[in-house]
């Protein structure tokens, strides 16, 4: 049995009319209960940070070229028969590109 709580915040400030930095956080709790053959029941909570980061540059009105990183995590509230809880896994993206927009408005 477990229950995860999160929560996340994201804004995207114009530092200048052609560049635009996008920040992002998500905070998330996960706890973990498991009852054990027997009398044992084994415990695990664990907290997480996941961070954003991108960056736009529109040098044209309706083409712009982009960077992002970001963070992320998965729990893993299981546990070893040694009652050892592990860290939860961690993935980290990249992604670069250009994007056109080749129909006015849309």
């Amino acid at each position: 049995q477990g229950k995860d709580y999160g929560a996340y915040v994201q804004d995207l400030v114009e530092l200048t009319p052609q560049i635009k930095l996008q920040l992002g956080m998500r905070a998330d709790r996960f706890f973990n209960r498991a009852d054990e053959v027997g009398e044992a029941t084994a415990r695990g909570q664990q907290s997480t940070f996941s961070p954003r980061v991108g960056l736009v540059w529109q040098p044209l009105e309706r083409t712009s070229f982009f960077a992002d990183w970001s963070r992320s995590h998965a729990p893993n509230v299981g546990h070893s028969g040694s009652n050892v809880t592990y860290d939860a896994e961690v993935a980290e993206q990249f992604e670069i590109g250009v994007k056109q927009d080749l129909i006015k408005d849309r």
